[in-house]
C-alpha cells in the first residue's frame, strides 16, 4: 500500500513538473501570505538579480514587473528587515538594493525568513520547481479563473478613507518610538546595510507617498530624521520624494492609478543611477 501510494505520488509529481515546465510562472497568490511566499521564492530561485526593492506593504504596490531587471522583496504584513535578511541569506548579491524608509524601523517576527530559508522544503524547492508556491495547483489554476482577484480597488470611498486615517492617527505606531527602541532598531538596520555594502551592494533609499495627513505624524517625522542622520546624503543615494498628490485606499496604500504613477516615477529616477 505504501509503495503504491509512493508510486502514484512520484508519477503525479513528474507529470505536474512537466506541466509546469510547459507553462512556467503562471501562478498567482490567492491571499497575502501566498503572495509573499511567491515573491520570496522568485528571488531565491531566480538566478542573479540586478536590483531589489525592499520594503513593507506600501512598496509591495510598486509594479516591479514593469521595471526591467528589478525584483521585489517588499512583503505585505512584513518589514524592511525581512527583505534584507532574505537577500543576505543568499550568496548572490544584487548591484542595487532599494530600501523603503517609511516604516523601516518596525521590528520583524522573522516568520517569512524562517519558512523560506531553513528546513528541508526550501532545499527541495531549489531543485523541484513544482514545490514552489507559485506552482501550487490553486495558484496556477487561480491565475486563469481570477487574475485580478487581489488587485486594489479602483474606487476609494471618501468617508471610509477619512475614518481609516483618523484611526491611524490615534494608533500607537503613529507616535514617536522611545529612545532605547529607536536606537535598537537603527542598530539592526545599520548592521544589515553594512553587511550588504561589504558584499558590494549599492544602497538607495526612497520614501513611498502617503496621504497628506499622514506624512508628518510623530513616527514618520522621527523615522525620516533618524534615517537621514544614520545614512547621510553625502554617502548614500536618496530618490527624491514625490510631493505630488496621490490617492490611497486607506491613507497609506496607493490605489491602482497611484501604483502606475509612482512606478513610473520610480523607474524614471533609476535612469540617474
Amino acid at each position: 500500500m505504501v509503495k503504491k501510494s509512493l508510486f502514484w505520488f512520484v508519477l503525479f509529481l513528474l507529470g505536474y513538473s512537466l506541466f509546469i515546465a510547459v507553462y512556467p510562472n503562471k501562478g498567482v497568490g490567492t491571499h497575502q501570505w501566498q503572495e509573499n511566499q511567491i515573491k520570496v521564492q522568485k528571488y531565491l530561485y531566480g538566478g542573479q538579480i540586478d536590483s531589489v526593492i525592499v520594503g513593507t506593504s506600501l512598496s509591495a504596490r510598486i509594479l516591479a514587473d514593469s521595471i526591467p531587471s528589478i525584483c521585489s522583496c517588499a512583503f505585505s504584513g512584513c518589514v524592511v528587515e525581512d527583505g534584507l535578511r532574505i537577500i543576505l541569506s543568499q550568496q548572490k548579491t544584487p548591484k542595487y538594493v532599494f530600501i523603503e524608509t517609511n516604516y523601516s524601523l518596525r521590528s520583524s517576527n522573522g516568520d517569512i525568513v524562517k519558512t523560506n530559508i531553513h528546513g528541508v522544503l526550501p532545499f527541495l524547492r531549489k531543485f523541484i520547481p513544482a514545490l514552489r508556491e507559485q506552482n501550487a495547483p490553486i495558484c496556477v489554476f487561480g491565475s486563469w479563473c481570477m487574475p485580478d482577484a487581489l488587485a486594489p480597488s479602483a474606487v476609494v470611498e471618501l468617508n471610509r478613507l477619512n475614518e481609516n486615517i483618523d484611526k491611524r492617527l490615534n494608533e500607537s505606531f503613529s507616535k514617536r518610538l522611545p529612545k532605547a527602541q529607536l536606537t535598537k532598531r537603527l542598530t539592526v538596520i545599520k548592521q544589515l546595510v553594512a553587511m550588504l555594502e561589504k558584499r558590494g551592494a549599492i544602497i538607495v533609499f526612497y520614501e513611498m507617498p502617503l496621504n497628506q495627513r499622514l506624512i508628518h505624524t510623530e513616527s514618520n517625522d522621527q523615522t525620516r530624521q533618524a534615517m537621514r542622520k544614520s545614512f547621510p546624503v553625502s554617502h548614500y543615494v536618496f530618490i527624491p520624494t514625490d510631493t505630488s498628490t496621490y490617492i490611497t485606499s486607506d491613507g497609506e496604500h496607493l490605489d491602482r492609478e497611484g501604483q502606475r504613477r509612482y512606478s513610473h516615477f520610480f523607474k524614471e529616477h533609476l535612469k540617474n543611477l
